[in-house]
Parts: C-alpha cells; structure tokens; sequence
C-alpha cells in the first residue's frame, strides 16, 4: 500500500455535494508563506531560529534526508540525519579530555610502570577516565582517539555542540538534498537556498509558497495536500474551516501551498488567528470543508478570499441543509449528542410510566372447536 493510500487509515473524508469535507482533532501550522519564516544559521543560533531571525527552525525546512517528521522534533537526534552525528562529536570531545586524565592509570599489562607513583587519589581518578574512555571505545569500535576522529570525519550534526566549531556545524547544512517552502538554485528545492540580497527581509530566505503571492501571515489559506487532489481540488479554490462547538467558529479562505501527502489539517498563520487563537490551536474538533473547482491564477485581496469562500458556503446545498445548517446536521457536537442521550432516557421513562397507568380491560374470548 503506498503513502496515499494509507493516508485513509487516519482520516475521514467525505463528499458531500459539490464539497469534499474532512475531519481533524488539531490544526497545523504552515508557515513558509511568510517572507521573515527560516532564516540561514548564526553563529549564537543553528537552525536560525530566535529573536530577531526566523520565525520557524531551519529544520522544518529540510525536506530530504529526513524532513522534520522523521526527527520526531528533534528530540532523539539519532532519528534525524542532520543530527545522527552531533553524540559522536560529543563522545569524541569527552575522549579527548578523558585521554588526557588516563596519563597516571596504572600502566597495560607489560608495560614498566611511572618512576615516581602517583598518589592514591589521583591514580584512582585516572583509572576512572581510562574506564569512561574503554566505554566509549566500545561503543564505535575503535581502540584510539585517532580512530575516533577519522570516523567523525564522515559524520554529520548541524547543531552546535562541545569541542566543535559553530562553523563546521553551520558547514554540515550542506548536506540537505532537497528543502522545502524555500527558494533554491536548482529544480523542486534541490540545490542552495536563496537568500534575500534587498530589503525588506534582506538576509532572509525567500519563501517558495504556491501561489507566490500567498503570505502565511497575511492570505488565510489551507495547504493542499492529497488524497485532496484526487478530488479535483486546485490551489485558490475556497475553503473553510470550522472550530465544532458551541456556538461553532469559522473562518474563511482558499486553498494554497501543496504540501507533503498525509497531513491534513495544516492551515496558514492568518487562518489560524481568524479562528481567534494567538498561539498553537489546541486540540479541539476541526472541520474542513473544500470546494473543488477548475484553476485559478489571478490574485486576490484578502477580503476576496474570504467573501468568495462565505458565499460558496453559504450556496452549499445537500438533503436540504446548506451551510452551517447543513455543518451542524452532520457533525453534532458532544453536548448535541448528549441532549439527545438525555432526551431518549427521558422519553424512554415517560414511556413506560404512561404504560403502567392505562387501564387494560381485558375481554374474555370464547374458544370455538376445531371443525373435524
């Protein structure tokens, strides 16, 4: 089964009339639209991201080897290929001190010990450096720092860490194949990424969002991902998403940005504050609703966007609902479904007590005899 086909084993998808209409429990938040999202790496800084620079990490750039999903957010280095290397430059930097700490251990068996013995403090000290450093001799197979320096020559950590240089980090991004949401030399993000020479934005990388003219902090949009395409989704056409509850919450706007298969749900900054959060929406009840048509090119002023996604809402039609009407019908929030839980154990009581107070008259009934 490939990628766009099991992208179905978590998500519900129907069509619903002209709209095709999905379900999500959390909104995600695309940001490469914006001019001022990933910055290059700094030196106090190495993925560009803080005060001042980019709004987003570098690595949510970073589309093969290993895009940011694979780094489980960085949080185990080894899961990422940018970082798989950063533990083996920390072991090698701990070996370098810890060599230097073996120099009064007692000496390998042959070998004539020191001619004057160390004391008995710093001989156990010493021995306790050369056995942290047989551990992590062990651990890469190596019997000598310099066989531990030759195998960090191939190997790759783009985060600063101790006893390497920020340079030789910053150096390391070299080795993303392809990016993503960003402007490069070469074909479908291979290549070097560009870097804004003019102001405003100078010094930053310049977005590559679909359309161009799409900013994330400016046009509210849902990314296009599949299976949408299937459904004959195009960029620019309206879309809307709706916050279920009571009462429920909508925003307004279009379709923008493709982006990797699977992840529903991802919206622009603006989207995200048109349904009134500041932050990261919280994990809630989400529906989007989309409507595919044929498309477009020419850009549109924000309040476009939105007046043409409300009256393609507000015209949808199906089994006599339209619009939030027909949202409503179809998605009932907890507390819906809890009135009419409360509803029918109610009307199941009133039941059977007007049952028990009807008076059954019973009449007797004359048996007849079978004819033979």
């Amino acid at each position: 089964m490939d990628g766009k086909a099991r992208v179905w084993d978590k998500a519900s998808i129907w069509r619903v009339g002209e709209a095709l209409v999905f379900r999500v429990t959390h909104l995600s938040v695309d940001g490469d639209g914006n001019a001022r999202t990933y910055h290059p790496p700094t030196p106090a800084l190495w993925n560009g991201y803080g005060p001042g620079f980019g709004t987003d990490s570098l690595a949510n750039a970073v589309h093969v080897p290993g895009g940011l999903a694979d780094s489980v957010r960085l949080r185990d280095e080894t899961k990422w290929a940018l970082t798989a290397g950063c533990p083996l430059f920390r072991d090698l930097h701990q070996a370098r001190q810890l060599e230097k700490a073996t120099a009064a251990a007692p000496p390998p068996a042959g070998k004539a010990p020191a001619p004057t013995p160390p004391a008995p403090d710093k001989l156990a000290e010493a021995t306790d450096a050369k056995n942290k450093l047989d551990e992590i001799f062990k651990k890469y197979g190596v019997t000598k720092v310099s066989e531990l320096e030759t195998k960090s020559k191939s190997a790759v950590c783009v985060k600063y860490v101790d006893g390497r240089s920020p340079e030789a980090s910053r150096n390391d991004w070299s080795h993303v194949k392809s990016w993503s949401g960003i402007q490069t030399t070469g074909p479908d993000g291979t290549g070097q990424p560009i870097i804004r020479s003019s102001v405003p934005n100078k010094g930053f990388y310049i977005p590559a969002s679909s359309p161009g003219w799409a900013d994330a902090f400016k046009h509210p949009w849902v990314v296009l991902n599949e299976p949408e395409g299937q459904f004959g989704v195009n960029l620019m056409n309206n879309a809307v998403v709706i916050k279920n509850g009571d009462p429920p919450v909508v925003a307004f706007g279009m379709v923008a940005d493709p982006g990797p298969v699977g992840s529903l749900g991802e919206v622009s900054r603006k989207m995200i504050g048109d349904l009134g959060f500041k932050g990261s929406p919280p994990s809630s009840d989400y529906i989007i609703v989309l409507f595919p048509a044929a498309k477009a090119t020419a850009e549109k002023p924000v309040e476009t966007i939105r007046s043409d996604a409300k009256s393609a809402f507000e015209g949808w039609t199906w089994k006599g609902r339209s619009g939030l009407d027909l949202i409503k019908e179809l998605f009932p929030t907890p507390g819906q479904y809890q009135q009419v839980s409360n509803d029918f154990w109610r009307a199941d009581r009133y039941v059977l007590q007007y049952i028990n107070s009807v008076p059954l008259k019973l009449t007797p009934l004359t048996l007849m005899p079978l004819k033979p």
